[in-house]
């Protein structure tokens, strides 16, 4: 080889490797994105006919263009309603699709009944239904009860996971689920629904963290991309640390603001790119993995 060439050459090699490791772009998983269908007969509880932005059809091809945007290999998909029915809805419009959708996570109100065991014992028969998700509470009957504590071991013995709508239920029930079942893989949703710093946000933070199977899930912020989301964020990060901090959008939602998406995912962004790659990757990638036991 000429030997300017070679000079050349080697000039230029911290230059790509630089270049290389700056452009390098994280595969994402988002872990909250709803689809529903306004079109059946029955109607559906959320979103409301009201609901001007939300209120259409949504099904995977409509968030196809947001996951090529924004680098998201994959979703996981968490039920909105309570109905039984739309546990196998979710699964079948994501039939084929499994790279893209590998979790399902589903929504029983059978909760604490006979019922539930026989229902998650059905669902579970696939392997992309990961968890269920419990957001309303039971209507006529208590909710912490024997009965739904032993559903919660028998979830937990099928390896499977539960979210938890946090604002519907109190702390004192949340943090004794978690005391209960220790075997139970736990995700509080949307930073626990704090949406500022104080004395309660953070003693409950501090105290659902001291619990190894209680994950939060960074999600559903909205447009408090702001200093005092940053004051939860950076507690958050704090007592949960760098494997328990999971990466969720609440799509459609984000649709409530011009690019809400982009912003959202770019404040997450910023944040963690200050507590080094490693938590970043697995902020969003890993976690979710290792949370959902996720197979592609």
């Amino acid at each position: 080889m000429n030997l300017k060439l070679i000079i050349l050459f080697a000039l230029t090699l911290p230059i790509i490797s630089c270049f290389s490791s700056s452009s390098e772009i994280i595969p994402v998983i988002d872990t909250h994105i709803h689809f529903f269908d306004t079109e059946r007969e029955e109607g559906i509880p959320w979103p409301s006919k009201t609901d001007k932005v939300l209120y259409k059809l949504t099904l995977p091809k409509d968030f196809k263009t947001i996951a090529s945007e924004h680098h998201v290999k994959s979703a996981v998909v968490i039920q909105a309603s309570a109905w039984l029915i739309d546990n196998q809805w979710n699964l079948d419009i994501t039939k084929g699709l499994g790279d893209k959708y590998p979790g399902v996570v589903g929504n029983l109100s059978s909760l604490g009944t006979p019922k539930f065991k026989e229902e998650i014992t059905t669902l579970s028969q696939n392997p992309r239904f990961v968890g269920v998700r419990i957001t309303h509470r039971p209507e006529g009957r208590s909710f912490y009860t024997p009965a739904m504590i032993n559903d919660l071991k028998f979830l937990a013995h099928k390896k499977l996971t539960l979210s938890i709508l946090y604002k519907r239920f109190t702390f004192d029930e949340i943090n004794q689920i978690a005391t209960d079942v220790p075997d139970l893989k736990i995700i509080l949703d949307h930073l626990m629904g704090h949406k500022s710093l104080n004395d309660k946000s953070s003693y409950e933070l501090e105290t659902m963290a001291k619990h190894k199977n209680v994950y939060c899930k960074v999600s559903g912020i909205g447009d408090r991309t702001n200093e005092e989301t940053k004051k939860i964020l950076e507690k958050a990060w704090q007592e949960f640390g760098e494997d328990r901090l999971v990466y969720g959008s609440n799509w459609p939602c984000t649709k409530n603001i011009k690019d809400g998406y982009g912003i959202q995912k770019q404040f997450f962004t910023s944040f963690f790119k200050t507590k080094g790659e490693t938590a970043l990757k697995k902020f969003f990638y890993n976690n979710a993995v290792q949370f959902f036991n996720l197979k592609f």
